[in-house]
């Protein structure tokens, strides 16, 4: 994607120099808040003609493709890795300077010993989105500002956590989030049936709140990414230096060798950057290569990835936030996910690169294809008509078209693939819920 820093002194009236008259009045209220508490939010704005990112608010002199620091937003300072017991309650909280260590010293136990290694997200998070001209804006604060909204993942949930690790389901057919194991597809016949719903069972097998990763918790999680990067594209942000990559490559590049993962679980703990991946490729790169950001490990190109609470009937896309979750959507409370000015959203009806994304909270699914791997903001995008359930993020050998966009809306309720798994989720639900 091409990426650039903010083009004009006053972003503001740089949007509003592509309107005129009422339009450019209406648009005028809507940013306010943008404009008056800039130090109390991070976001990006992309222009979808010009295919241009650039940063807005406290995080706005950070170099695009880097993170921009805990200190840009309390919402990335409170997120952090921890050992969640099946209770819901937190064993112990992981240090962000190294991921085998608790806070205070001492090993983590990420072996399941005392609870699933987890990302606390704590809520709540607010969200602006907007719209001027072929400029899209995506912002989040921790505070309600004007014309700012409670993201749907927080709407009777105080907290979420999702796996830091792809998904192993134990003997107990419990769905586990731990290190030092391959994530469980039926590649190796680790799993049998590894549908979505199975996937679910699994999950919910833990306990009550334990759940596959559904949409909206991703959604939160990816969107914070963004806007903590100021990019669209993770493929080429990391380095084994901390620095970039050459080059939309990644993990996804490599192959698949003797029927196993590239990797296990927790190879990225073996380095202190918070950020990086190993890219050796091939058969070198078998079980070595990964990538983590976020506290995420693998968020792309590794397995596909299951995702719960959302199912597209003939490319219309229905999600909900809470479970109960099943495989279509008759009377269980989906809605249809929706732009900016609240209609609902039609995906493509083709395959092909994302050229310009859907706005507000659909900036995540693309709306017009036709773009490609280095510029727009990509990922790859697959469907089938019908009813379907949802992978995103790609395969090892995906290539190119991997990345936490890349959704494959295109496999029925029964499928069971070799390359598809899924990561455990717990949401902390306030009380009547």
């Amino acid at each position: 994607m091409a990426t650039s820093q903010n083009p004009t002194s006053g972003w503001h009236n740089g949007f509003l120099s592509m309107e005129s008259g009422a339009a450019a009045a209406s648009r005028s209220g809507e940013l306010q808040a943008l404009e008056r508490y800039p130090m109390d939010y991070i976001g990006i704005a992309y222009d979808t003609t010009a295919k241009r990112v650039w940063r807005i608010g406290a995080a706005s002199k950070t170099a695009l493709g880097y993170y921009c620091g805990d200190e840009a937003s309390p919402i990335l300072a409170s997120m952090r890795r921890c050992v969640l017991k099946n209770s819901g309650d937190v064993y112990g909280y992981i240090s962000k300077q190294n991921p085998k260590y608790y806070d205070g010293g001492g090993l983590a136990d990420r072996d399941g010993t005392n609870g699933q290694v987890m990302i606390e997200m704590a809520g709540p998070a607010y969200v602006f989105t907007g719209v001027v001209g072929s400029v899209f804006i995506y912002a989040m604060s921790h505070l309600p500002l004007p014309g700012f909204t409670l993201h749907p993942r927080f709407v009777g949930v105080s907290a979420a956590y999702s796996g830091v690790y792809e998904g192993y389901v134990d003997a107990n057919d419990k769905l586990c989030s731990i290190a030092g194991v391959y994530p469980s597809t039926t590649r190796t016949g680790s799993v049998t049936g590894g549908t979505r719903a199975a996937f679910r069972t699994w999950a919910e097998n833990r306990g009550d709140n334990w759940q596959l990763e559904d949409y909206w918790t991703y959604h939160y999680w990816v969107m914070t990414a963004v806007c903590a990067w100021g990019s669209f594209n993770f493929q080429e942000s990391f380095g084994t230096d901390g620095n970039k990559l050459v080059g939309r490559t990644g993990i996804s590049t490599g192959d698949w060798v003797n029927d196993q993962r590239i990797t296990i679980t927790g190879r990225g703990d073996e380095y202190l950057y918070p950020d990086m991946s190993i890219d050796n490729e091939g058969s070198l790169g078998y079980d070595t290569d990964f990538v983590k950001y976020l506290y995420r490990e693998n968020g792309h190109g590794h397995i596909w990835e299951w995702k719960d609470g959302i199912n597209i009937i003939d490319h219309v896309p229905y999600a909900k936030a809470l479970p109960p979750f099943v495989d279509d959507i008759s009377n269980y409370g989906y809605e249809r996910l929706a732009d900016h000015d609240g209609d609902g959203i039609t995906l493509p009806n083709a395959n092909g690169w994302n050229l310009v994304p859907h706005s507000g909270l659909s900036i995540v699914f693309p709306e017009t294809l036709g773009g490609d791997s280095l510029t727009d903001k990509g990922d790859y995008y697959y469907q089938a008509a019908g009813a379907r359930v949802v992978r995103v993020s790609g395969y090892a050998s995906s290539g190119s078209n991997a990345g936490p966009f890349f959704w494959f809306a295109g496999s029925s309720s029964g499928v069971s693939s070799a390359a598809s798994g899924g990561r455990l989720c717990y949401l902390k639900r306030e009380p009547n819920a």
